[in-house]
């Protein structure tokens, strides 16, 4: 696995020549003199490729002259500095300079031209030339000192982007921070902590997505989430996996209070939006709790647990308050009489009939059925989230009005 440094390189204004000699102090005490922080960094992490990022019009030529990699002579040395007044440099130019710094670097170092990111289509571009400097499964430290000011921020969406489409992890993201300079010495400072704060957003949004509590647990576990809060996440999780409803609810519950008792760390920032996904599933009573879960697959694409929670739910509804969720023989007797049309509401019947052939042919395999509507659902997309649609409503109705019924009978 190779160490890929990814450092950025801009201009400085005219009548100046090159970057300011700074002394750059790391956070381990280290302290390193440098005009190009990119080469500070290289000389302390050693990296198999360093790859320096530019426009036409930076100023190539210095990092040959900071190297000493040739005479402020070589043709290519003058070519370079002309061209980055014009503005002008040219990606073969940069492969022959490349050439010399691998050599005096004893690594494998790249030049790369990039555009100026003025449009959404030059900032995929860069996004694209970051990307290509990197392999599978590389390690990533990304440099974001120099360079055009919006660069930094391209910088932090790549390292985003390449642990997904490369497979990287990123080291660190480093910043030498000359104007927070104190004394001879400037910060380095390192960013990737907001790399990780970006994750766990990205986590709660996978969360609306999948319903996986115990995957949002194992996510956030490192953003400071306390122990109690991610174990009765990952129990909620286990205990929904095997409809043990009650069990659930209570996990759920305990995660509630220990959101209340406050978060430290970083996660407090993502306190007010776990609470928000943690109340819209709250329930007080059986029915409404498959309900809830039978929309929350609904919304996330799961159309087979989906139909099943939403006929589970009418059953339970209709069970009456001294109904036993445990008896079988019981619910199969009110899935057929609210089939019939015997048991709960009369326009009830023609929706759950649906209902539960749809459920069958979707346990079973099937894709063919003699209900030309449910037919036209399981060839058409549209029809069938309309059809559904109407089913939810009409059992949401029934759930709402069914009255007392046990608190979760389940629970231990």
């Amino acid at each position: 696995m190779a160490l890929v440094q990814v450092s950025f390189l801009g201009r400085v204004q005219q009548g100046q020549d090159g970057y300011v000699r700074v002394r750059y102090g790391f956070a381990d005490g280290e302290q390193v003199e440098a005009a190009f922080f990119g080469f500070a960094l290289a000389g302390r992490l050693r990296p198999s490729r360093l790859a320096v990022l530019g426009t036409a019009g930076s100023m190539w030529h210095t990092l040959l002259d900071l190297s000493e990699a040739c005479p402020r002579e070589a043709e290519i040395r003058v070519r370079l500095e002309a061209n980055s007044r014009s503005g002008s440099t040219t990606q073969e130019e940069l492969e022959v300079a490349a050439g010399l710094l691998s050599a005096r670097w004893e690594c494998d170092v790249r030049l790369v031209r990039i555009p100026y990111g003025r449009s959404p289509e030059e900032q995929v571009e860069i996004l694209e030339r970051i990307a290509e400097q990197v392999a599978e499964g590389d390690e990533v430290a990304l440099d974001v000192t120099h360079g055009l000011r919006h660069l930094p921020m391209l910088g932090l969406v790549s390292a985003v982007l390449l642990g997904s489409v490369r497979g990287a992890r990123v080291r660190g993201v480093y910043y030498g921070a000359l104007d927070m300079r104190v004394g001879e010495v400037a910060p380095v400072l390192e960013l990737s902590g907001l790399l990780a704060i970006a994750e766990w957003g990205r986590a709660l949004a996978r969360f609306e997505g999948s319903g996986d509590y115990g995957a949002l647990a194992h996510e956030l576990a490192g953003a400071g989430l306390p122990e109690d809060l991610v174990h009765a996440l990952r129990k909620a999780s286990f205990f929904e996996q095997v409809c043990r409803y009650g069990q659930a609810v209570n996990q759920l519950n305990q995660a509630r209070s220990a959101l209340r008792r406050g978060i430290a760390g970083p996660a407090r920032l993502l306190t007010a939006r776990l609470q928000n996904v943690l109340d819209r599933v709250k329930a007080t009573t059986l029915a409404e709790r498959q309900y809830l879960l039978a929309r929350a697959a609904w919304e996330r694409g799961d159309l087979l647990r989906a139909v099943t929670l939403l006929q589970e739910a009418t059953i339970t509804a209709l069970s009456g308050p001294w109904g036993n969720p445990e008896d079988i023989e019981e619910r199969e007797a009110v899935k057929k009489a609210i089939r019939e049309g015997m048991h709960g509401p009369p326009e009830l019947r023609e929706p759950f009939r649906r209902l539960s052939l749809l459920r069958n042919l979707l346990v079973h395999g099937r894709s063919r059925t003699r209900d030309p509507e449910v037919q036209v659902w399981l060839d058409d997309p549209e029809r069938l989230r309309a059809g559904l649609e109407g089913i939810f409503a009409s059992i949401e109705r029934v759930v709402l009005a069914s009255g007392p019924e046990p608190k979760f009978p389940l629970a231990g």
